[in-house]
């Protein structure tokens, strides 16, 4: 190929999951039961053959959470969220620091240590 033909550029969209939990719960079931094979189910519910033999095979848990974990559990988000909520329902307007300054009170209540200096995000 010399320099005045183009070279033709092919970009791959990766999708890390194709497949839903829920399939994944009904492949693994039907495969324990006897039901179906695992390359039945993997073509079944699309779900690649690899994934089901180390679902089938190890204790990993069938929620696929990648990254390190949250630092607020999912009911101190909820509460965070439903008190903005409320908030805005009133007509006060949220701002940034007043958020942060919340995160840090239930983080300094919980007595947790975070990657956060003095338990507010922001900066680490």
């Amino acid at each position: 190929m010399n320099h005045q033909e183009e070279e033709e550029v092919v970009k791959r969209s990766y999708c890390r999951f194709k497949y839903k939990v829920e399939d994944l719960k009904k492949a693994i079931e039907e495969v324990k039961a006897g039901k179906t094979s695992i390359n039945k189910a993997s073509q079944i519910y699309s779900i690649p053959k690899g994934t089901l033999v180390n679902k089938l095979n190890s204790d990993d848990p069938l929620l696929r959470k990648m990254g390190p974990p949250t630092v607020l559990s999912q009911e101190e988000e909820k509460r965070l969220k439903d008190w903005i909520l409320g908030k805005a329902k009133l007509g006060f307007p949220m701002h940034e620091e007043d958020l942060k300054d919340a995160v840090q009170k239930v983080l300094n209540d919980s007595e947790r240590t975070t990657v956060f200096i003095n338990n507010r995000p922001g900066k680490k």
